[in-house]
Formats: C-alpha cells, structure tokens, sequence
C-alpha cells in the first residue's frame, strides 16, 4: 500500500502574481501567535501549490526543537490555521491564511 498526502491552501489573496507574496496582515496581528506559529505559518504559505507536506521534513528544515515545534504545529491545528483530514492512503493537509471561526 502505498500512502499519498495531499496539501490544500485557502488563501485570502487571489492574485495569481503575488500569492507567495504577501500575506493576511491578521497573521501578525494575531495575538495569540508567537513568533515561531508566525514564521511556520508564513513558511507554510509561502510554498507552492504543488508542495505536499511533510511534517517530520518541516520539522527538520525549520531548525525549531522538536518539542518547540510540535507544540506550535498543536497550536496551529487547534486555532484552525492547519487542518489535518484523513483520506484514503495518506492525509489531506489544508492550511489556512485566516482561519474559519
């Protein structure tokens, strides 16, 4: 069996031109992020369309301590910036420029 993940954005831009470029001002207002959910969440969105996550690569590349980083991941997922649905043979992560209240 072989195991196929899927990544989704719903961004607030629809510029074709500038979607890697800029971002929600919400996403730095937000009080309840630090700087490392800004910067992962910002990374996140700043991929391509055609980038499909993988959370220990993530993990890895951004350089944060593990614990650090899973705490933020955990925090992400349950402010609704990141959500994670299970699919047939893998995970469908969608990520959130603003979040659905």
């Amino acid at each position: 069996m072989t195991f196929h993940n899927k990544t989704s954005y719903r961004r607030t831009r629809s510029s074709r031109q500038h979607y890697k470029k800029s971002f929600a001002l919400d996403i730095f207002k937000d009080k309840r992020l630090d700087f490392i959910d800004i910067g992962l969440l910002t990374w996140l969105l700043s991929n391509s369309k055609s980038f499909v996550i993988n959370k220990n690569l993530v993990q890895r590349r951004s350089g944060i301590p593990e614990k650090k980083f899973l705490n933020s991941w955990k925090k992400l997922l349950n402010l609704g910036f990141i959500e994670k649905h299970m699919i047939q043979g893998g995970v469908e992560w969608i990520i959130n420029e603003v979040p659905f209240e």
